[in-house]
């Protein structure tokens, strides 16, 4: 390629458990983090959430996270959705 090629991990982030969901977090601070690409939530406060015990899970945040290499850009999207976690009750 022309341009180097960036390590990057890409996580869709399944509901852990069926709920409402109560708070998200702040998606604009996760973006103007310079490791993040994008962080963006795929639910709404106040909607309904389905966990994998009761069927197919809810996706609940959309994020990519580069680094220097492929599993560190997948440990700090880990990391930093543990961090940022959608709250649902």
């Amino acid at each position: 390629p022309r341009v180097p090629i960036e390590p990057i991990a890409y996580y869709l982030v399944p509901a852990e458990s069926s709920g409402i969901v109560e708070a998200l977090p702040d998606f604009a601070a996760l973006e103007s983090r310079s490791d993040v690409i994008w962080a963006r939530p795929m639910v709404q406060v106040g909607g309904k959430v389905v966990g994998a015990e009761d069927g197919l899970p809810t996706w609940m945040m959309d994020i990519m996270v580069k680094g220097p290499n492929a599993k560190e850009a997948l440990d700090e999207a880990f990391r930093t959705v543990k961090a940022n976690t959608v709250k649902v009750c």
